[in-house]
């Protein structure tokens, strides 16, 4: 399936808006954010190949590379959401950990992704997972439950 900006799917993240709203405080980045920001605060930061590959230009705060943020310094960020972009990530651990880089302590690792076996299927029921964790120490976060999300 190739993502088109006229599908009824959408902008993801606009469906979890309000359950991940209580984790998006303070400092932080959309990642991927494409088209839409999870909410009006965050920085917003893409590859900008959005005119390439899906035919329609956007404008991010910030164009770089969302796998590796050496432009973003360390323990800076309060928090870091991502919307169905890890899953399109060769090597998604050294992203993580990158992630994980800039987030400070007590900070939020919030991630909306989709369930392989059901997204996209043909009952226009979506299925996704939201992963949150929070960064406790320098090595170490608590996760708070993985939830599947069923949405129509």
């Amino acid at each position: 399936m190739v993502w088109r900006i006229d599908d009824p799917q959408g902008a993801e993240s606009k469906k979890i808006v309000w359950e991940v709203a209580p984790y998006l405080r303070g400092r932080g980045l959309d990642l991927g954010a494409g088209t839409f920001k999870v909410l009006p605060h965050v920085i917003s930061v893409d590859n900008g190949d959005h005119a390439n590959v899906f035919g329609h230009q956007i404008r991010p705060d910030l164009v770089c590379d969302c796998a590796k943020l050496d432009i973003i310094a360390s323990q800076t960020m309060d928090f870091v959401f991502s919307s169905h972009l890890l899953e399109h990530i060769e090597d998604y651990k050294s992203a993580l950990r990158d992630w994980w880089r800039v987030i400070k302590q007590g900070g939020n690792l919030v991630l909306y992704l989709p369930h392989k076996l059901f997204y996209p299927n043909q009952e226009q029921i979506q299925h996704m997972f939201m992963i949150i964790c929070q960064r406790t120490s320098l090595r170490r976060w608590r996760a708070f439950p993985v939830t599947e999300v069923g949405l129509i």
